[in-house]
Formats: structure tokens, sequence, C-alpha cells
């Protein structure tokens, strides 16, 4: 029996008009917030040419940016980095500035700004509300013996008041131990526990010659694969795949997170006195290297952290210390616990995709800081 072109017409007419309706209506579910998924970009790359927007550049620090511009696009998150001439993710700044009250912004790829344009990071926010200069020198994969490093040979060259540093109990105190970050494959820094305190070391081979995402792998760059190319062209251009998206890796996540095996991980409560020692040994540092400037520390705690906290009655352990041990440094100290009101909004400040702030949470985290050290004139 044939089908007449007419009935094929018509039933693809049909399928159209309930693509578009099913579009529309998860238009209206993300747009209005019902489902807090990612709205589609609507720009695509169709291959990276790169594995990351970093690579073993410096061989004091390690990880670092090349100057200029990089386009890199990961599951729903996208980079449009313009990396400056120092190597920074940020806007060029002079060495010497008449403005006395800069600040430099130290932490690992949430205070890069990972996934966000850059007008959109903590850093920026903070700039736009205060008029003062926030120079940031963030990367991915950092930890506090990087940011010291840098701070030591880099940064302190710019003219500043100010040094504002976000720390991560989730992977900085990993970070900074070699013995559980000693497969990493790339050229890094450590502070390593001898009998008379902490010595530096280098794990790794500085590469001769190195561009981003050399430091990775020798495989072709992440998503140049057919099946994730497609991914990546649904979740840019539809809103029925984000939200799908959505779905899947919010159940997954909490398959994750409520674990009823045993008490959640975190680096709240389960770091090792060595690690905190080595912590301590690094901000001592950071004083001394900072000629008497304010020093304000933040740590940002993850879902998890989050999760662990609440299930405990004596509060963080690692908060309790830090907070002792920043007093006698002089160094001004604040933990984002206490400014989240539940779990479930504290989600919503962070990407499905991928385990960093989304511009919500960056304006969330900017807005505590601002209020907390840089609101009054007082604090400049």
């Amino acid at each position: 029996m044939k089908i007449s072109k007419r009935k094929i017409a018509y039933k693809l007419l049909i399928c159209v008009i309930t693509y578009l309706f099913i579009e529309l209506i998860c238009f209206i579910f993300i747009s209005a917030g019902y489902i807090p998924a990612r709205k589609p970009t609507f720009k695509f790359i169709y291959k990276n040419t790169v594995n990351a927007p970093f690579a073993s550049l410096s061989p004091v620090w390690g990880n670092w940016h090349i100057p200029g511009k990089l386009e890199y696009q990961d599951g729903c998150i996208s980079f449009n980095y313009f990396i400056n001439s120092a190597g920074a993710r940020d806007k060029e700044r002079e060495l010497q500035s008449p403005d006395t009250n800069r600040v430099i912004v130290l932490g690992d790829s949430f205070i890069e700004g990972w996934g966000v344009d850059a007008s959109d990071r903590v850093s920026d926010l903070l700039e736009k509300r205060t008029n003062q200069a926030f120079l940031n020198f963030g990367c991915a994969t950092f930890g506090l013996t990087q940011e010291l490093l840098l701070y030591k040979n880099l940064a302190a060259k710019y003219d500043h008041s100010t040094v504002l540093i976000g720390f991560l109990p989730y992977n900085d105190f990993s970070d900074d131990d070699l013995s559980i970050d000693k497969n990493a494959n790339f050229y890094k820094p450590y502070f390593l526990k001898k009998d008379s305190g902490f010595q530096l070391t280098y794990h790794g081979v500085l590469p001769v010659r190195s561009s981003p995402g050399t430091n990775s792998s020798a495989e072709s760059a992440p998503g140049s694969s057919w099946k994730e190319i497609t991914v990546r062209f649904l979740k840019s251009y539809t809103y029925w795949y984000n939200i799908y998206s959505h779905i899947k890796l919010k159940n997954k996540e909490n398959k994750e997170i409520n674990n009823k095996s045993g008490k959640t991980p975190s680096y709240y409560f389960d770091f090792t006195q060595e690690q905190f020692l080595r912590l301590e040994y690094v901000l001592t540092q950071f004083r001394a290297a900072s000629d008497k400037k304010r020093i304000i520390l933040f740590s940002i705690p993850l879902l998890q952290d989050l999760k662990r906290i609440n299930s405990e009655k004596d509060g963080s352990p690692l908060v309790q210390k830090l907070d002792a041990l920043c007093k006698n440094l002089q160094i001004e100290y604040l933990d984002i616990t206490p400014y989240v009101s539940n779990e479930k909004a504290y989600r919503d400040n962070f990407f499905y995709c991928d385990p960093h702030w989304n511009e919500k949470g960056n304006d969330f985290t900017a807005d505590i800081l601002y209020r907390k050290f840089f609101a009054t004139p007082a604090s400049r």
C-alpha cells in the first residue's frame, strides 16, 4: 500500500510542531526557574583543539595560561578566555598603579571562573561593586603551594594592599599532598614534610616547550568523538536535552552524595595532621611574603561538605583550627558554610554537568565577601 506524499508531509509537519511545542515547554520551565537546567548557549565548537586551557609553563609554579585568546567547550560549559600578557585570565594590568587599594586574588578553577564569562566571576563582580581593582591570578589545578609561589614570584610585583585567597578543602589538601597527587602526569611543586620542617620539591618534568593541554595527555582533545560532538551540539542549541541531562546528572549525584554506607567524605573533617601542618606552613609563608598587607582567606564548601557538616554535632574541626591559626597570623578568615540557608538552595549555585560555581554561585559568594570585607570605607 502506497503512502501519498501528502500524508508523509502531514506526518512530518505534526512531528515538527510536536517538537517545537516540547521545546517551548522546556524553554518555559528553564526560564521560569522551575528546573534549574543550563540554558543553551547557541555557541558551538565543532572540535576542541586543546585538552585544557593551561599547560606546564612555569619552572616555579608549574601550570599556567598562555597569553592570548582561547575557545573551549565541554558539556554545558564553554570557555572564551582572554589571557593577558602576564598569563592571568584578566585584563591587562600595570605593575605600578596610583590605586593603593588593589586586591590580588588567588585560587584554583573556582577563582579562575571555570565555565563562566570573566565578567561573571567573583573577582569581577567585587571590582564592579567596590570600584577597586581585583587582579585575578587564579588557575585551574592550583593548590595553596602553587598560589604561594605564584604570589611571591609574580603577583606580588603588582602594587596592591590586599590579598584575597579562595581555599577549596575538597581538593586543595590533596592537590598539595604528593602522596595522593603523585600520579599527576604534569610538572608541579610540593612541600614535603622533613624533620626540620617542609622542603620544596618538584614532581614531573617541565616540558622544554609546551602549549595548552600538553600536560594532560597525548590523546585527542576532549569532545572530539562523534558522540561527544553530538551531545555538545544538542546542549548548545536545545532546551529539552539540557533538561534531560540535568535530571540524569541530578539523579546520579543524589545517589553518590546520599550514600548510606557511611559518613560522607569531607576534608572539613578528614584531613590529616601533616596536611594541616602543611597548610599552616604555607599560610605562614604568605604572611611573611605579604609585607604586612591585608590577607583574607575564605573556605568554599561543596555539597558533600555541607551534608557532612550538617550531620555532625560539633561542627567542622577544620574551621575551628583555621580560625585560630588565622587569628594568630593576623589573617582574616571566613567560611562560607554559615551563609548557606539549606542544601537545596546551595545546589543551585553549581552547574549540574560540572562541580563548579555557575553565575549564581559566583554572585552568591561575591555578595558574602563584599558585605563581610569590602562594603565599608574602613575595610578599604
